[in-house]
């Protein structure tokens, strides 16, 4: 199963979905060291307050985090839906246990989200390395950035142990590379349209973007994927909110997958 799986990645798609990500940490990477390069590192910029999950100065990071849910989705999400689509899923269910391949479809899109969100987030936080020295953030220096406790979680941890706290975010934010995958495989069984299981976490969080901005929770507590998965966000979040939309989502692609096993493929 694993075999068969591997040779259905498209290569094109997961070089589209790199290429778009890469392309947007590169161009923040030129906006923002190119002042610093010009001019000189006057208020002791470090790759911790400049790479592309802190910059509050640029659009790209905006872009990105927006469109993580489409740019995950797009390298393997989509195979189980070709393969229910194309019949070749039943002739699977002779040769492997049910539960195993619904299971390996759903590996195999969180490996492709996670890939997808890691390698340009990696890439970017490391580019930086290269340009600017390796400073710890102070909080009076670099207070025009606000990275404070209501916009950052762990903030503690960031100004202690920068490292640390990025790789942390780059991890979280892969995480839900991955589960963003997972949930449109997940709806891609129910959904007829390719094109539209595509872009339906994608939707999704565009719809919950809308309800972030009508409907306040305590205060002001931003429940945005694209906001909370930000190591500084634009909005105030906290962990309870994160933990919370995780257990959501990941509950979701597993009820929705576990249903569509049930009544999509066992007939």
């Amino acid at each position: 199963m694993i075999n068969y799986l591997k040779m259905r990645i498209v290569k094109r798609l997961a070089l589209i979905s790199l290429g778009i990500s890469l392309i947007l940490s590169g161009l923040q990477i030129v906006q923002s060291l190119t002042p610093i390069l010009k001019f000189g590192n006057t208020f002791l910029e470090s790759p911790y307050t400049r790479w592309f999950s802190v910059d509050p100065f640029n659009f790209e990071p905006i872009i990105f985090y927006i469109l993580l849910p489409l740019i995950a989705s797009i390298p393997t999400s989509l195979i189980l839906k070709e393969d229910l689509d194309s019949g070749f899923i039943f002739y699977l269910r002779n040769k492997f246990n049910l539960n195993k391949i619904v299971f390996s479809y759903a590996s195999a899109a969180f490996i492709g989200g996670f890939v997808s969100a890691i390698i340009p987030l990696v890439t970017n936080f490391l580019t930086y390395f290269l340009f600017i020295p390796n400073i710890r953030p102070d909080f009076l220096i670099n207070e025009n950035l606000l990275i404070i406790n209501e916009n950052t979680l762990f903030v503690d941890l960031y100004y202690q142990h920068p490292l640390m706290h990025g790789i942390f975010s780059i991890l979280l934010t892969s995480f839900w590379g991955g589960l963003f995958a997972v949930l449109t495989c997940s709806f891609s069984i129910w959904i007829k349209g390719k094109f539209l299981s595509l872009l339906s976490t994608l939707l999704l969080q565009i719809s919950i973007l809308i309800l972030n901005i009508f409907i306040k929770i305590p205060h002001f507590v931003s429940f945005l994927p694209s906001d909370f998965l930000r190591e500084t966000a634009p909005s105030v979040i906290n962990i309870a909110t994160v933990i919370i939309m995780t257990i959501i989502f990941s509950l979701s692609s597993i009820f929705l997958l576990l249903i569509g096993r049930n009544r999509k493929i066992v007939w």
